[in-house]
């Protein structure tokens, strides 16, 4: 298994964000799914609030994305969007749980 790293984030539409990676991949994602399914959750429903969206920034050396209320994802779950399940360390079924 190959570990990726992010190397670029860029803000492309409301609660949506291109990813990519170090070996050229690009992967985008909205996160309006997320915020609705887990209207209970502080830091996932936080990332609704643009000014906290709009913090997400590359930390970890490019092994994570964390916003300023908190909220993190790792390399490999950005990975899973694009259906690159051989280089992840994660199984599907293991992606996104809340905070």
């Amino acid at each position: 298994m190959q570990l990726h790293h992010i190397t670029r984030i860029a803000h492309i539409a409301p609660l949506t964000l291109r990813f990519e990676f170090d070996d050229g991949m690009t992967t985008e994602h909205n996160f309006r799914e997320e915020i609705e399914q887990f209207p209970n959750s502080n830091v996932i429903a936080g990332l609704a609030d643009t000014a906290v969206f709009a913090s997400a920034e590359i930390v970890r050396s490019g092994r994570a994305v964390e916003w300023a209320n908190g909220y993190d994802l790792c390399a490999d779950q950005c990975r899973l969007w694009i259906g690159d399940t051989a280089s992840s360390s994660m199984k599907p079924s293991e992606t996104l749980v809340a905070a």
